[in-house]
């Protein structure tokens, strides 16, 4: 029975590049298809049919001409192919990625890395066409005139039978010394015991293996295809959950801002509560976000097989996104915090103005009440039989002796009256300063101030 990760026997040096792209979205109308199809994934194959989460391709194929117009430096191979991958990746943002297929020396791959790396947004193709565009352009109706993004990660897979990262004494271990000039891109000497270079095991358990990484670049050598397939689609979706990470944290940034300023700025009571509920609507998305975008491209169960778990473990702790991801949860906890309180302060000014409006309209009812008493005493007092009334004398009449009566009621009616209307405004006053009044300012003389915050 033959061995299912025998060593690839390709007879070029093979070097993939994965970059994230800036405001790349998957196109309206566009189908992803199964990375199967394009990749020699193996019995990877069957777990990526059945996962959910599993990365698929939005467009491949080959690229225009065989040829890279370099900027500063110019690496001496000879590039036999040239093909490219648009990748899509669940609940994150699509990335592209270069294929080179190349002969020559295998350390001409440490200019190129550097090339491919540093200077990716200058390189253009035979056709003129910058680098970004061509991957793009596999996409139909795809966008164009968009820039690369921070993050990127290579992998460097020598030709089949190349020794060369092997040392040349028994037992015949990984060469780190000869490795870490490709995972740093330079040429210089390097102290390998003080490195953060890591050695996943099980990627060097077969004799003849290499695997070595940095946060940027893998190095895989005397390993099957498909492993080199299943590293490409693996550090793929680790790169993705880094794209995202690094979009969550600036979002949540924004937001506290936004707080912030509110904070310190008269605002209207509605427009506080509009800023509220829109973003908890973000912070509802930016955990989505957290759990699907991160967390989930994180999950092992993608690729359950032991070779690619500790490989993916490995990459994930030196992209730093355990870290990154428990560093960003605990900023949503507090942005989530800061929008309670914002919240509460909102409900408790609202309160104060309901609770306002009703004691306005308590003494508006108290007033007719007490308008009503003089106008009762006043019906009450012409309807008696007395000889102070006189029957043949009109109410309103002012000339029989009524006018003690007539003015001790304007004076009763005037002060509930003024009495009413000083109520009034004190009340409307009181709401009006609620719903002015900033968050961190006191709204009594003597109130406790906050803290002023830090330069």
């Amino acid at each position: 029975m033959p061995d299912v990760d025998a060593p690839h026997a390709r007879p070029s040096h093979r070097l993939r590049c994965i970059y994230g792209v800036r405001g790349l979205e998957v196109p309206k109308g566009a189908e992803p298809y199964p990375a199967a199809g394009a990749l020699e994934l193996g019995r990877f194959a069957r777990h990526l049919e059945r996962a959910d989460g599993a990365i698929r391709l939005l467009g491949h194929g080959d690229l225009p001409g065989t040829d890279i117009a370099w900027a500063q430096r110019t690496p001496r191979i000879t590039i036999q192919a040239l093909r490219g991958y648009v990748l899509a990746v669940p609940h994150a943002q699509p990335l592209v990625a270069l294929e080179i297929d190349f002969g020559g020396e295998l350390t001409e791959a440490v200019p190129l890395l550097a090339a491919t790396c540093f200077e990716r947004d200058e390189l253009r193709l035979a056709s003129d066409t910058t680098l970004l565009d061509a991957l793009l352009a596999l996409v139909p109706e795809g966008p164009s005139g968009l820039q690369f993004g921070h993050d990127v990660h290579q992998i460097l897979a020598p030709a089949g039978g190349d020794d060369t990262l092997l040392r040349n004494r028994a037992p015949r271990l990984p060469d780190l010394d000869r490795v870490a000039h490709f995972v740093y891109r330079d040429v210089d000497a390097f102290r390998v015991d003080y490195a953060a270079m890591k050695v996943p095991k099980e990627l060097n358990r077969p004799p003849d293996s290499v695997a070595a990484h940095a946060r940027g670049v893998t190095v895989l050598a005397g390993n099957a295809e498909a492993v080199e397939d299943a590293a490409f689609l693996v550090a793929a979706q680790l790169l993705a959950a880094n794209v995202k990470l690094r979009h969550i944290p600036a979002r949540s940034i924004v937001a506290l801002g936004e707080l912030e300023r509110a904070g310190e700025q008269h605002i209207k009571l509605a427009d506080r509560r509009d800023l509220v509920a829109r973003l908890s609507t973000e912070l509802s998305r930016l955990q989505i976000g957290l759990s699907l975008g991160v967390e989930e491209n994180m999950n092992p169960l993608h690729l359950p097989e032991v070779v690619m778990e500790h490989y993916r473990a490995s990459l994930a702790d030196s992209l730093g996104l355990l870290t990154g991801a428990d560093v960003t949860s605990r900023m949503l906890d507090r942005l989530s915090t800061a929008l309670a309180a914002t919240a509460g302060s909102v409900t408790a000014v609202e309160q104060s103005r309901d609770n306002g409006r009703r004691q306005r309209w308590a003494l508006a009812v108290g007033w007719l009440t007490t308008a009503a008493i003089p106008l009762t005493l006043t019906l009450a007092f012409f309807g008696v039989n007395t000889n102070e009334v006189k029957k043949d004398t009109r109410m309103l009449s002012l000339d029989h002796g009524y006018e003690w009566f007539y003015g001790l009621l304007a004076v009763l009616l005037l002060i509930s009256f003024v009495g009413f209307v000083t109520l009034w405004v004190l009340g409307a006053r009181q709401t009006h300063q609620l719903e002015q009044t900033s968050f961190n300012r006191p709204t009594k003389p003597g109130a406790v101030t906050a803290a002023p915050s830090d330069p």
